[in-house]
Protein backbone atom coordinates (compact mmCIF):
# COMPACT_ATOMS: atom_id res chain seq x y z
CA UNK A 1 0.00 0.00 0.00
CA UNK A 2 1.43 3.20 -1.14
CA UNK A 3 2.43 6.01 1.67
CA UNK A 4 -0.49 9.19 1.20
CA UNK A 5 1.45 12.01 -0.10
CA UNK A 6 2.57 14.58 1.68
CA UNK A 7 0.58 18.06 1.84
CA UNK A 8 1.54 20.83 -0.48
CA UNK A 9 0.68 24.35 -1.42
CA UNK A 10 1.59 27.01 -3.28
CA UNK A 11 2.07 30.26 -1.76
CA UNK A 12 0.25 33.31 -2.83
CA UNK A 13 2.37 35.57 -2.77
CA UNK A 14 -0.05 37.82 -0.06
CA UNK A 15 0.39 35.11 2.01
CA UNK A 16 3.30 34.45 5.10
CA UNK A 17 1.92 31.45 6.99
CA UNK A 18 0.05 28.10 5.48
CA UNK A 19 -1.70 26.08 8.10
CA UNK A 20 -1.27 22.15 7.13
CA UNK A 21 -3.92 19.78 9.39
CA UNK A 22 -4.94 16.48 8.82
CA UNK A 23 -3.31 13.32 10.21
CA UNK A 24 -0.84 11.79 8.14
CA UNK A 25 -2.46 8.31 8.09
CA UNK A 26 -5.31 9.55 6.56
CA UNK A 27 -5.16 10.01 3.03
CA UNK A 28 -7.23 13.21 3.72
CA UNK A 29 -4.91 16.29 3.95
CA UNK A 30 -6.30 19.59 4.27
CA UNK A 31 -4.41 22.90 3.20
CA UNK A 32 -5.84 26.46 4.72
CA UNK A 33 -3.88 28.45 2.82
CA UNK A 34 -6.54 31.68 3.58
CA UNK A 35 -5.63 31.83 7.23
CA UNK A 36 -9.17 34.75 7.61
CA UNK A 37 -11.04 31.63 6.76
CA UNK A 38 -9.55 29.01 8.44
CA UNK A 39 -11.70 27.55 11.57
CA UNK A 40 -9.94 24.34 12.66
CA UNK A 41 -11.33 21.51 14.60
CA UNK A 42 -9.48 20.87 18.35
CA UNK A 43 -8.54 17.61 16.49
CA UNK A 44 -7.39 19.19 13.73
CA UNK A 45 -5.28 21.70 15.47
CA UNK A 46 -3.64 18.68 17.23
CA UNK A 47 -2.38 17.39 14.12
CA UNK A 48 -1.75 20.98 12.60
CA UNK A 49 1.48 22.58 11.42
CA UNK A 50 2.09 26.00 10.18
CA UNK A 51 4.61 26.84 7.28
CA UNK A 52 5.90 30.39 7.49
CA UNK A 53 7.87 31.28 4.19
CA UNK A 54 9.12 34.85 4.71
CA UNK A 55 10.54 34.64 1.05
CA UNK A 56 14.27 34.36 2.92
CA UNK A 57 15.66 31.35 1.39
CA UNK A 58 14.00 29.05 4.38
CA UNK A 59 10.96 28.02 5.66
CA UNK A 60 9.86 27.33 9.03
CA UNK A 61 7.84 24.32 9.51
CA UNK A 62 5.62 24.82 13.31
CA UNK A 63 4.21 21.32 14.51
CA UNK A 64 1.36 22.27 16.46
CA UNK A 65 1.13 19.34 18.60
CA UNK A 66 0.88 21.45 21.57
CA UNK A 67 -1.49 23.70 20.68
CA UNK A 68 -3.57 25.69 22.64
CA UNK A 69 -6.83 27.54 22.35
CA UNK A 70 -7.71 30.96 22.96
CA UNK A 71 -11.05 33.15 22.93
CA UNK A 72 -10.70 35.36 20.63
CA UNK A 73 -12.86 37.96 22.22
CA UNK A 74 -12.29 41.39 20.18
CA UNK A 75 -9.31 40.18 19.41
CA UNK A 76 -6.46 43.09 18.60
CA UNK A 77 -3.97 44.13 21.24
CA UNK A 78 -6.02 42.45 24.23
CA UNK A 79 -5.80 38.82 22.42
CA UNK A 80 -2.03 39.53 21.48
CA UNK A 81 -1.51 40.05 25.49
CA UNK A 82 -3.19 36.95 26.48
CA UNK A 83 -1.27 35.07 23.53
CA UNK A 84 2.33 36.62 24.99
CA UNK A 85 1.15 35.69 28.54
CA UNK A 86 0.69 31.91 27.20
CA UNK A 87 3.59 31.55 25.68
CA UNK A 88 5.70 32.90 28.87
CA UNK A 89 3.79 30.21 30.69
CA UNK A 90 4.56 27.33 28.51
CA UNK A 91 8.41 28.47 28.40
CA UNK A 92 8.21 28.33 31.91
CA UNK A 93 7.13 24.84 31.98
CA UNK A 94 8.98 24.25 29.39
CA UNK A 95 11.93 25.22 31.31
CA UNK A 96 11.04 23.71 34.44
CA UNK A 97 10.55 20.08 32.69
CA UNK A 98 13.98 20.39 30.85
CA UNK A 99 16.32 21.33 34.17
CA UNK A 100 13.94 18.32 36.09
CA UNK A 101 14.93 15.77 33.43
CA UNK A 102 18.66 17.20 33.87
CA UNK A 103 18.72 17.82 37.73
CA UNK A 104 20.08 14.11 38.68
CA UNK A 105 23.01 13.83 36.35
CA UNK A 106 24.39 17.70 37.56
CA UNK A 107 23.12 16.74 41.74
CA UNK A 108 25.72 13.78 41.23
CA UNK A 109 28.36 15.57 39.16
CA UNK A 110 27.83 18.70 41.88
CA UNK A 111 28.60 16.07 44.88
CA UNK A 112 31.26 14.47 43.08
CA UNK A 113 33.11 18.00 42.94
CA UNK A 114 32.64 18.59 46.34
CA UNK A 115 33.83 15.42 47.48
CA UNK A 116 36.71 15.94 45.47
CA UNK A 117 37.57 19.80 46.30
CA UNK A 118 40.60 20.39 48.25
CA UNK A 119 40.43 24.32 48.13
CA UNK A 120 37.59 26.56 49.19
CA UNK A 121 37.85 28.49 45.34
CA UNK A 122 36.65 24.76 43.97
CA UNK A 123 33.56 24.91 46.07
CA UNK A 124 32.77 28.12 44.79
CA UNK A 125 33.02 27.59 41.50
CA UNK A 126 31.03 24.02 41.76
CA UNK A 127 28.55 25.81 43.30
CA UNK A 128 28.41 28.75 40.74
CA UNK A 129 28.85 26.29 38.02
CA UNK A 130 25.92 24.03 39.22
CA UNK A 131 23.28 26.19 40.19
CA UNK A 132 23.05 28.11 36.54
CA UNK A 133 21.50 24.91 35.11
CA UNK A 134 19.71 23.75 38.24
CA UNK A 135 18.15 26.72 39.57
CA UNK A 136 17.79 28.24 36.19
CA UNK A 137 19.91 31.48 35.44
CA UNK A 138 21.84 32.93 32.91
CA UNK A 139 25.55 32.58 34.58
CA UNK A 140 26.33 33.21 38.59
CA UNK A 141 28.83 34.97 40.87
CA UNK A 142 30.42 33.57 43.81
CA UNK A 143 31.60 36.86 45.84
CA UNK A 144 33.88 35.87 48.38
CA UNK A 145 35.46 37.97 50.90
CA UNK A 146 39.38 38.98 50.95
CA UNK A 147 40.86 40.02 53.97
CA UNK A 148 39.46 40.21 57.81
CA UNK A 149 37.40 42.71 59.04
CA UNK A 150 33.86 44.04 58.47
CA UNK A 151 34.98 46.40 55.66
CA UNK A 152 36.70 43.87 53.80
CA UNK A 153 35.68 43.69 49.82
CA UNK A 154 34.16 40.28 48.63
CA UNK A 155 36.12 39.66 45.16
CA UNK A 156 34.38 37.96 42.69
CA UNK A 157 34.84 34.19 41.31
CA UNK A 158 32.41 34.15 37.79
CA UNK A 159 32.18 33.37 34.50
CA UNK A 160 35.44 33.60 32.86
CA UNK A 161 33.30 34.39 29.43
CA UNK A 162 31.72 37.64 30.61
CA UNK A 163 32.69 40.64 28.54
CA UNK A 164 33.72 43.04 31.42
CA UNK A 165 35.73 42.26 34.93
CA UNK A 166 33.67 42.68 37.89
CA UNK A 167 34.54 45.10 40.63
CA UNK A 168 34.65 43.40 43.90
CA UNK A 169 31.81 44.20 46.30
CA UNK A 170 31.78 46.33 49.66
CA UNK A 171 31.28 44.28 52.59
CA UNK A 172 27.62 46.71 53.30
CA UNK A 173 26.53 45.15 49.67
CA UNK A 174 27.05 41.56 51.35
CA UNK A 175 25.44 42.94 55.21
CA UNK A 176 22.53 43.22 53.33
CA UNK A 177 22.07 39.94 52.01
CA UNK A 178 21.21 38.34 55.24
CA UNK A 179 18.77 35.58 53.19
CA UNK A 180 17.72 35.14 50.29
CA UNK A 181 17.10 38.13 48.22
CA UNK A 182 15.62 38.94 44.68
CA UNK A 183 17.21 42.46 43.39
CA UNK A 184 15.83 43.75 40.44
CA UNK A 185 17.63 46.19 37.92
CA UNK A 186 14.80 48.93 38.94
CA UNK A 187 15.59 48.60 42.49
CA UNK A 188 19.35 48.92 42.05
CA UNK A 189 18.95 51.94 39.90
CA UNK A 190 16.50 53.56 41.61
CA UNK A 191 18.77 54.54 44.74
CA UNK A 192 22.63 55.19 43.21
CA UNK A 193 23.85 55.65 46.93
CA UNK A 194 21.92 52.59 48.23
CA UNK A 195 23.85 48.77 49.34
CA UNK A 196 22.54 47.20 46.21
CA UNK A 197 24.11 50.37 43.80
CA UNK A 198 27.54 48.35 43.33
CA UNK A 199 25.19 45.21 41.93
CA UNK A 200 24.90 47.35 38.90
CA UNK A 201 28.48 46.97 37.03
CA UNK A 202 26.90 42.78 37.03
CA UNK A 203 23.62 43.74 35.94
CA UNK A 204 25.35 45.96 33.29
CA UNK A 205 28.14 43.16 32.47
CA UNK A 206 25.51 40.37 31.59
CA UNK A 207 22.31 42.38 30.54
CA UNK A 208 20.37 41.21 33.79
CA UNK A 209 17.13 42.27 35.17
CA UNK A 210 16.94 40.55 38.05
CA UNK A 211 19.67 39.14 40.90
CA UNK A 212 18.72 36.11 42.90
CA UNK A 213 21.09 36.86 46.11
CA UNK A 214 22.21 34.02 49.02
CA UNK A 215 24.42 34.30 51.87
CA UNK A 216 27.45 31.58 51.85
CA UNK A 217 28.00 31.18 55.21
CA UNK A 218 29.74 34.60 56.10
CA UNK A 219 32.16 34.81 53.69
CA UNK A 220 30.31 35.00 50.31
CA UNK A 221 27.98 35.31 48.48
CA UNK A 222 26.68 33.76 45.67
CA UNK A 223 24.25 36.11 42.71
CA UNK A 224 22.25 34.35 39.98
CA UNK A 225 21.94 36.15 37.04
CA UNK A 226 18.74 36.30 35.42
CA UNK A 227 18.18 38.05 32.00
CA UNK A 228 14.39 37.70 31.41
CA UNK A 229 12.41 39.98 32.95
CA UNK A 230 8.84 38.03 33.26
CA UNK A 231 10.71 35.29 35.31
CA UNK A 232 9.81 34.07 38.75
CA UNK A 233 11.50 32.63 41.41
CA UNK A 234 9.48 30.13 42.62
CA UNK A 235 9.72 28.30 45.93
CA UNK A 236 10.92 25.03 44.15
CA UNK A 237 13.53 27.41 42.85
CA UNK A 238 15.46 28.79 46.43
CA UNK A 239 14.53 25.86 47.88
CA UNK A 240 16.99 24.09 44.99
CA UNK A 241 19.15 27.05 45.73
CA UNK A 242 19.28 26.81 49.46
CA UNK A 243 19.99 22.99 49.55
CA UNK A 244 22.95 23.57 47.28
CA UNK A 245 24.89 26.15 49.34
CA UNK A 246 23.78 24.04 52.18
CA UNK A 247 26.44 21.48 50.45
CA UNK A 248 28.41 23.94 49.85
CA UNK A 249 28.96 24.99 53.41
CA UNK A 250 29.45 21.46 54.69
CA UNK A 251 32.03 21.35 52.32
CA UNK A 252 33.98 24.73 53.09
CA UNK A 253 33.60 23.26 56.57
CA UNK A 254 35.70 19.91 56.26
CA UNK A 255 38.36 21.98 54.32
CA UNK A 256 38.91 24.22 57.14
CA UNK A 257 39.01 21.52 59.72
CA UNK A 258 41.62 19.68 56.88
CA UNK A 259 43.13 22.58 57.28
CA UNK A 260 43.34 23.36 60.97
CA UNK A 261 44.75 19.24 61.21
CA UNK A 262 47.22 19.84 58.69
CA UNK A 263 48.39 23.42 60.96
CA UNK A 264 48.72 21.29 63.74
CA UNK A 265 50.72 18.74 61.68
CA UNK A 266 52.52 21.15 60.03
CA UNK A 267 51.63 20.61 56.97
CA UNK A 268 51.28 23.56 54.18
CA UNK A 269 47.43 24.57 53.65
CA UNK A 270 46.14 24.01 49.96
CA UNK A 271 45.04 27.88 49.68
Amino acid sequence: MSEPAAPSAGRRADDAAIILYGDERDAAHGIAEDLRGFQPTPEQLQTAAVLIDAGSGQALVVPAADAHVLPRGDGGEELKARAAALVQALRRERDWIRRRLQMPDFLLGYADALQAAGREAEVYEALRGTSVPVVGAYTAVAFVRVGTGADAPFHPIGDPALPLALAPLPGETVRSIQAQRLVTRAEVGADPDGPFAPLGGLLQATFGAQLLCAPVAADAVLVLVERRRERLMTGEDRDLLAALVRQAESALRRIRSERQVGALLGIAPAD
